[in-house]
Protein backbone atom coordinates (compact mmCIF):
# COMPACT_ATOMS: atom_id res chain seq x y z
CA UNK A 1 0.00 0.00 0.00
CA UNK A 2 1.25 3.44 -0.90
CA UNK A 3 1.27 6.00 1.87
CA UNK A 4 1.31 9.53 0.70
CA UNK A 5 2.45 12.40 2.82
CA UNK A 6 -0.63 14.00 4.34
CA UNK A 7 -1.11 17.59 3.28
CA UNK A 8 -3.01 20.21 5.17
CA UNK A 9 -4.94 21.36 2.12
CA UNK A 10 -3.14 24.66 1.74
CA UNK A 11 -1.72 23.73 -1.66
CA UNK A 12 -5.21 22.98 -2.91
CA UNK A 13 -6.49 26.28 -1.53
CA UNK A 14 -3.65 28.19 -3.22
CA UNK A 15 -4.30 26.53 -6.57
CA UNK A 16 -8.06 27.07 -6.26
CA UNK A 17 -7.57 30.77 -5.48
CA UNK A 18 -5.32 31.11 -8.53
CA UNK A 19 -7.93 29.39 -10.68
CA UNK A 20 -10.68 31.67 -9.36
CA UNK A 21 -8.56 34.77 -10.06
CA UNK A 22 -8.10 33.62 -13.63
CA UNK A 23 -11.82 33.00 -14.07
CA UNK A 24 -12.67 36.33 -12.45
CA UNK A 25 -10.42 38.20 -14.86
CA UNK A 26 -12.27 36.65 -17.80
CA UNK A 27 -15.73 37.43 -16.45
CA UNK A 28 -17.72 40.48 -17.57
CA UNK A 29 -20.71 40.03 -15.27
CA UNK A 30 -20.36 42.13 -12.10
CA UNK A 31 -22.34 39.61 -10.01
CA UNK A 32 -19.96 36.84 -11.07
CA UNK A 33 -16.94 38.99 -10.24
CA UNK A 34 -18.32 39.65 -6.75
CA UNK A 35 -18.93 35.90 -6.29
CA UNK A 36 -15.35 35.09 -7.34
CA UNK A 37 -13.98 37.70 -4.91
CA UNK A 38 -16.09 36.41 -2.03
CA UNK A 39 -15.14 32.80 -2.70
CA UNK A 40 -11.43 33.69 -2.81
CA UNK A 41 -11.80 35.58 0.46
CA UNK A 42 -13.48 32.63 2.17
CA UNK A 43 -10.80 30.24 0.93
CA UNK A 44 -8.14 32.58 2.29
CA UNK A 45 -9.85 32.61 5.68
CA UNK A 46 -9.95 28.81 5.64
CA UNK A 47 -6.23 28.71 4.85
CA UNK A 48 -5.50 31.09 7.70
CA UNK A 49 -7.49 28.89 10.07
CA UNK A 50 -5.59 25.79 8.94
CA UNK A 51 -2.15 27.37 9.28
CA UNK A 52 -2.93 29.51 12.33
CA UNK A 53 -1.29 32.44 10.57
CA UNK A 54 -3.93 35.15 10.74
CA UNK A 55 -3.37 38.19 8.59
CA UNK A 56 -5.07 41.57 8.77
CA UNK A 57 -4.96 41.85 5.00
CA UNK A 58 -7.59 40.32 2.77
CA UNK A 59 -6.42 38.12 -0.09
CA UNK A 60 -7.80 40.76 -2.47
CA UNK A 61 -5.63 43.47 -0.89
CA UNK A 62 -2.49 41.34 -1.09
CA UNK A 63 -2.94 40.64 -4.79
CA UNK A 64 -4.05 44.12 -5.88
Amino acid sequence: MRRAKKSSGTRYIDSRIAQLKSDRDLSTNSADIMWYNRTMQELDWAKQAITGDYSDQCVLERTA
